[in-house]
């Protein structure tokens, strides 16, 4: 039944070293929306950390 419902819905995590990274701020946003933040605001500060990230990183290039 649990190898059924992971073939169902279960996704894969995305292919990149900053995915550590990624995690970390979408947690953070998630925790800041469920205390009452704006999603919109909250998430859009995610993203703005996360392209700072990769871009202070050289995209985590090789």
């Amino acid at each position: 039944m649990f190898v059924q419902f992971a073939q169902k819905f279960a996704m894969v995590r995305p292919v990149t070293p900053a995915y550590p990274y990624i995690a970390t701020e979408f947690e953070k946003a998630t925790q800041d929306i469920l205390a009452g933040a704006d999603p919109k605001d909250a998430l859009g500060q995610a993203v703005k950390d996360i392209d700072n990230d990769l871009k202070s990183n050289n995209d985590y290039a090789g």
